[in-house]
């Protein structure tokens, strides 16, 4: 079932009586030039809680601004949400596949909708009042009558509502369902959706049309959300040359945030050298319509830390077990700006996952035996990945960090009386 309302900004649902079939508008203000009709949204960003089945979903609000120049006679007052995803692929012929697909299309008439009109057996209260950007406009109720007669004798009878002139604010309510898959805009393929309000009128000798587009973005908040900041430990071995250790704070950050890292890195061989450590974050778009499709991007955004090279003689000649490496770094997040990083997101036809790609820029010895000098030194690079999960900016205020357990602020002791009941004390 689908839900939406559409009602006076200032005093509820419109007051509809049916006796006289009339419904009073209060808000109008002052006559304009042209006729027109503006979107407003409350919240133009909404925030799923929860997966595909856990999700509710959301109620997108905000009021149509209705500007008319002289009294109108409106047959059509229609809401349309809709959605699509667009893909753009590079094929083995090196064109460009496009695939597009519709993921949501509804169309709601307020003037025909059974829930658009509520009827009231009241009147608004008197202690409401209009709202207006003029000091002079009047609080005086403008009728809106309702008729059924037809246009110049047709047989399509047409009711309209005759809306006087002036600024007419009508706010409205539209339910969002929760399985729809989240707002994403890279290079490679988008998923876009939009709001669109057309109100149609007749004149004298013809019918136009006002109309309003407004994009509409959707974010999706995985539950719970405890999850996103639990921390990651490693302690791996690369290939019987080093062991390393690395730890992250959290899992998740948001965009123009910054990542501390703490790294020790073991070597497990003699003459071995670490020259710098470099980290970079990676963003992987995958398309899944027929055969995954992966795209990797690498941001500009890298931290590179250059050891002494002073030591370097020093360090070459130090035997297995006396010498570790430790680094703490600050990884700097892109800006929410950036357009060429996306906050992660899973979609059933677009994926993006984010890594952090650390690399060890080192010098070990040459093990090939078919050289002469098997005890040459080489340089080479020694590289390991992390995922992350990146937030969007636009949820910052929505997700809410839960206190450490060693922070003495948030102690709340037991009350005596529970425990009491808890322990068994008489």
């Amino acid at each position: 079932m689908i839900s939406s309302y559409l009602y006076d900004s200032n005093q509820g649902f419109f007051d509809y009586n049916p006796d006289n079939n009339k419904i009073n508008i209060n808000n109008t203000q002052p006559l304009l030039n042209k006729n027109d009709i503006e979107i407003k949204l409350f919240d133009p960003v909404i925030v799923f809680r929860g997966n595909v089945n856990e999700s509710v979903g959301s109620v997108l609000r905000g009021e149509i601004i209705l500007t008319l120049n002289k009294p109108t006679k409106i047959t059509c007052i229609e809401l349309k949400f809709s959605g699509k995803t667009k893909i753009f692929c590079l094929n083995a012929f090196g064109t460009v596949d496009k695939y597009n697909e519709e993921i949501i299309s509804q169309n709601i008439n307020f003037l025909s909708h059974s829930t658009s009109l509520i009827p009231s057996s009241s009147t608004p209260s008197s202690s409401a009042s209009p709202s207006s950007s003029s000091s002079t406009s009047s609080s005086s109720s403008f009728p809106i009558k309702l008729f059924s007669k037809p246009l110049f004798s047709s047989r399509n009878k047409k009711k309209f509502l005759t809306f006087s002139s002036g600024i007419h604010k009508l706010s409205f309510e539209y339910h969002i369902p929760g399985s729809l898959p989240e707002s994403i805009t890279t290079e490679f393929g988008l998923i876009k959706y939009k709001l669109k309000f057309k109100i149609d009128y007749i004149t004298t000798f013809y019918s136009k049309t006002l109309s309003s587009v407004r994009n509409v973005e959707i974010i999706r908040i995985i539950l719970p959300d405890y999850i996103n900041y639990i921390g990651i430990e490693l302690s791996r071995n690369f290939n019987q040359i080093i062991n390393y250790q690395l730890s992250i704070p959290k899992k998740s950050y948001f965009l123009d945030e910054s990542i501390p890292v703490n790294l020790k890195i073991i070597p497990l061989i003699n003459h071995f050298k670490l020259h710098s450590i470099e980290c970079l974050l990676a963003q992987k778009i995958t398309f899944m319509k027929d055969n995954d499709t992966e795209s990797i991007q690498y941001s500009n955004n890298n931290d590179n830390f250059q050891f002494d090279e002073n030591d370097e003689k020093e360090n070459i000649e130090n035997e297995i077990g006396n010498l570790i490496y430790e680094k703490s770094m600050i990884f700097e997040l892109p800006k929410c700006n950036d357009i060429n990083i996306h906050h992660s997101v899973e979609t059933p036809l677009i994926r993006i996952k984010h890594e952090l790609k650390f690399c060890f820029l080192v010098s070990i010895p040459n093990n090939d035996h078919r050289k002469k000098k098997s005890n040459h030194i080489i340089k080479s690079k020694l590289s390991f990945n992390v995922g992350i999960n990146l937030l969007s900016c636009s949820v910052k205020n929505d997700v809410i960090s839960l206190p450490n357990y060693d922070d003495d602020s948030f102690y709340c002791p037991s009350h005596p009386e529970y425990k009491r009941i808890a322990w068994g004390f008489i």
